[in-house]
């Protein structure tokens, strides 16, 4: 009976668990994306021509850069100030409505610029209706991905999978089979009517599930208290986005579209493990974020739960790469292997990186978050360039070096930073409440 027993307590502390808990529902989101964007894909092939796939597959890949550019930092700042903020909608309102007018403006530049070097995409430009959808469409991409990041600071990441891993999903998937008629243009407003989906649902589920009250109102305080850990972010959100843009580029370049083929395919498939990294780290983000918590304790249990999934997941997929490929074809197997080998062991690096700028932004450290990304981003390309010529193992070997370079960098700077505030501290401290292990924030 013993054993039963500690099972059953075990599984019940995992349950109480804030961390783990939000780490389970972002790792099951992701994998309800995937799922669901594998299934999107496979059905427009069967729908759409393959040259009305490859123009949507720009619109779409174009959109979502876009998107990400328009975010400004609020992703990160929702989740570090949120927590704790006795201005939530004032914040919220703020945040959404700069990030929706900042995507409406980089898509309306994308729109006029981009058809002029891609003539297959003029379309776009020469219709204002398609325009218009492109510009709006892109913005609902932004601001969705901004409503994640509020959930995530409340501790309601099952709203993450509920809006993004099923909404918007079943939205996705149901549309394509009523816009055959607009071509490629069907697709990516089956992508884009999606995440409008997702926007609205999240708004609903912010209003009865965080309290929060809608209002277009800018708030200049709003701005003022978040402008500079929100540009510090910024920048360092775009230096850590480089290497992925940049990579495909090169390998485009030195080796030719069938490597750029290759090695997206083994990078997608270890994004799946990364998937559970970037999972714990932004819980733990969310969690060390309160003003009770307790930095120290928040590792453990983060370490624990990379040390019990990510780890054996990573081997696994290593070990078995050969075989996972060979469901892509036997050419994919036998070129991408060595690389997706590389790429599925760099999870644990990667997992490392993530939590410890967690730590630099939690503690407010923002010339170290800026430093150790642009680390980060020089030894993955610079090695890139180096290796590229020498086949995708290299490749691979410059993403495996460069994260974990930036994982152990940021891991002694959040030390470096701990020491001195205990050095600061008095030397015959009080005892102190819980959260008494919590890095200042000063």
């Amino acid at each position: 009976m013993t054993p039963r027993w500690s099972a059953s307590v075990a599984l019940r502390g995992l349950r109480d668990d804030r961390l783990f808990r939000n780490s389970l529902f972002l790792a099951l989101n992701s994998g309800a994306i995937a799922a669901f964007g594998f299934a999107f894909w496979l059905l427009n092939t069967r729908l759409f021509t393959a040259g009305q796939v490859g123009k949507a597959t720009v619109l779409i890949s174009g959109a979502s850069l876009l998107s990400s550019i328009s975010l400004l930092g609020f992703n990160t700042t929702f989740v570090r100030f949120l927590p704790t903020s006795r201005h939530r909608d004032a914040d919220i309102n703020t945040g959404l409505l700069i990030v929706f007018i900042a995507a409406l403006i980089a898509a309306s530049l994308y729109a006029f610029l981009v058809p002029s070097l891609a003539p297959g995409l003029a379309f776009i430009r020469g219709s204002f209706g398609a325009a218009a959808g492109f510009i709006v469409f892109t913005a609902f991409w932004a601001v969705n991905m901004v409503t994640d990041s509020v959930f995530i600071a409340f501790r309601k990441a099952q709203y993450n999978l509920l809006v993004d891993g099923v909404i918007q999903g079943v939205v996705k998937l149901a549309l394509p089979v009523f816009l055959v008629g607009l071509g490629a243009y069907g697709i990516f407003v089956s992508s884009g009517a999606a995440a409008g989906a997702a926007v609205a649902a999240s708004i609903v589920f912010m209003t009865r599930a965080c309290g929060y009250k809608p209002r277009l109102w800018l708030s200049y305080g709003a701005v003022r208290r978040s402008f500079h850990y929100s540009a510090a972010n910024y920048a360092a959100n775009l230096l850590n986005l480089g290497p992925i843009l940049v990579t495909p580029l090169i390998i485009l370049s030195v080796r030719g579209p069938r490597d750029a083929a290759f090695y997206f395919v083994a990078f997608q498939v270890a994004s799946l493990l990364y998937a559970v990294g970037y999972a714990v780290s932004i819980s733990f983000f969310a969690e060390g974020s309160y003003e009770d918590s307790d930095l120290p304790s928040l590792l453990r249990r983060s370490a624990r739960v990379l040390a019990l999934i990510c780890l054996p997941a990573s081997i696994i997929v290593a070990v078995a790469g050969h075989w996972i490929l060979l469901l892509f074809g036997h050419a994919y197997s036998a070129n991408a292997t060595s690389a997706l080998v590389i790429l599925a062991l760099s999870a644990p690096s990667l997992a490392l990186c993530s939590t410890a700028t967690a730590v630099l932004r939690i503690t407010k450290q923002l010339r170290a978050l800026l430093a150790v990304n642009a680390v980060y981003a020089l030894v993955i390309v610079t090695l890139t360039l180096l290796g590229a010529r020498h086949g995708l193992y290299w490749v691979a070997l410059a993403w495996l070096i460069g994260n974990t370079t930036a994982g152990l960098l940021a891991t002694l700077l959040a030390a470096v930073h701990a020491r001195r505030h205990d050095d600061r501290s008095d030397p015959h401290p009080a005892p102190e409440p819980h959260g008494h292990g919590r890095v200042s924030l000063d």
